[in-house]
C-alpha cells in the first residue's frame, strides 16, 4: 500500500468517486425518508377521516328522531355516545338551515366545532384533535 500525502489523496480520482458516491447514498437516504415521511402523513390523513366519518355516520343514525322532532334532550344524549372515542372532543348536530341544535364538548377547547378538522354527514359532525 503506498502512503500518499492529504493534499495528494483529496486530487485522486478514488477521493472524487467515494465522495461522490457517498453523496449519492446521502441523497437516496434523504429522498426514500421523504417519501416515507410522506406517505405515513397522507396514511395517518385518510385514516383518522375515515374514523371520523364512522362517527359522524353513528351520530346522524341516533340522532334522526331527534332532529326531526326537535327534541334537544334526546339530540344531546345522542351526541354523547362517541364519548368512547378518545380522539373525539366534540360533536355536534346542525339543522337543514344550517345552525348548530345541540352540541357535546367533551372539555372547553374544541373549538373545531366551530371550523377546525372536522368530518360531517347529514347533519351531524364530529371533531377530533392529534394526540
Amino acid at each position: 500500500m503506498l502512503l500518499v500525502s492529504q493534499g495528494q489523496w483529496r486530487n485522486s480520482v478514488r477521493a472524487k468517486f467515494t465522495l461522490a458516491m457517498v453523496t449519492c447514498a446521502g441523497a437516496a437516504i434523504m429522498l426514500v425518508l421523504a417519501a416515507a415521511s410522506g406517505y405515513q402523513f397522507l396514511h395517518e390523513h385518510q385514516a383518522t377521516l375515515h374514523q371520523l366519518t364512522s362517527v359522524a355516520k353513528v351520530v346522524s343514525a341516533n340522532s334522526s328522531a331527534a332532529l326531526s322532532f326537535r327534541d334537544g334532550d334526546a339530540a344531546a344524549e345522542a351526541l354523547k355516545a362517541v364519548a368512547g372515542v378518545q380522539s373525539v372532543v366534540g360533536s355536534a348536530l346542525y339543522s337543514s338551515d344550517g345552525r348548530m341544535f345541540a352540541s357535546w364538548v367533551r372539555d372547553r377547547t374544541a373549538a373545531c366545532l366551530r371550523g377546525g378538522k372536522r368530518a360531517s354527514l347529514r347533519g351531524a359532525a364530529a371533531c377530533t384533535t392529534s394526540r
